[in-house]
């Protein structure tokens, strides 16, 4: 009877696993009650980290763990992509950063040699004293450039009415050596100056606007300068007003 009772379990455990899986060893041999209380115990502790997440599903949390590791995979590709425009970025803007450094001092330079050589014109000498640290920048004038023992000034307070108009008017044009405009203006640039001052100032300004004939200059002046322009092969155009009654 014993043999027969496995025949017929053999026979009909294939079609068992076919309908509810294979057979399940349990180690602690427990029964079929045991077994219900502890999936019913399982199924309520599924239930409470079900609400305790929304309400969301076993399945429905995986999905959304694996739709989420594929958005942070995403976004960390995009980071990446990020910090390397971002050090490309910084790169560039260190060599700019040390070219318009070299740029500052190297104009710097030329402004204060230009500076230098039109004042030599009447026999004074100067300095441009440029810190692009501190955005500050002094000036220094001597008036002799010739006795190595003359004293300088940086107080234009010092210096007389025509010097302090004609160290101006030097400054002003060693700057405008970097400007791109297509106009320069001065106003009164011979204010306080002499004959001797004046002359200069006009045979300085005539010899920057024969050099840069693609600009466009405009001086204002209350003084007359025809005895400044008389035999000039080009003497500029001269507009003057009325006098004021």
């Amino acid at each position: 009877e014993g043999a027969r009772l496995r025949d017929e379990i053999d026979r009909l455990l294939p079609e068992v696993e076919a309908a509810v899986g294979e057979r399940v060893e349990d180690p602690q041999q427990r029964s079929e009650e045991e077994i219900k209380r502890e999936i019913e115990k399982l199924q309520a502790r599924q239930r409470k980290q079900e609400k305790k997440h929304g309400g969301k599903t076993l399945s429905s949390l995986e999905e959304l763990a694996r739709k989420t590791q594929e958005v942070s995979v995403r976004k960390r590709e995009e980071l990446d992509g990020i910090k390397l425009t971002t050090k490309g970025t910084q790169e560039n803007f260190d060599e700019r950063y040390k070219f318009w450094r070299k740029s500052c001092k190297a104009k710097g330079k030329q402004a204060a040699l230009d500076f230098n050589g039109r004042l030599t014109r009447k026999g004074h000498a100067g300095n441009l004293d440029f810190n692009h640290r501190e955005e500050k920048l002094s000036l220094q004038v001597v008036r002799n450039s010739q006795d190595a023992h003359a004293a300088g000034t940086t107080d234009a307070r010092n210096l007389s009415g025509g010097e302090r108009s004609f160290t101006t008017l030097a400054f002003e044009l060693s700057m405008w050596e970097f400007m791109e405009t297509p106009f320069r203006v001065l106003d009164e640039f011979d204010v306080f100056m002499d004959d001797t001052y004046r002359k200069i100032a006009v045979d300085a300004l005539l010899e920057l606007t024969s050099t840069q004939q693609h600009r466009q200059f405009i001086f204002l002046t209350p003084q007359d300068m025809h005895p400044f322009l008389k035999g000039r092969a080009n003497p500029p155009h001269v507009i003057k007003m009325k006098d004021v009654r």
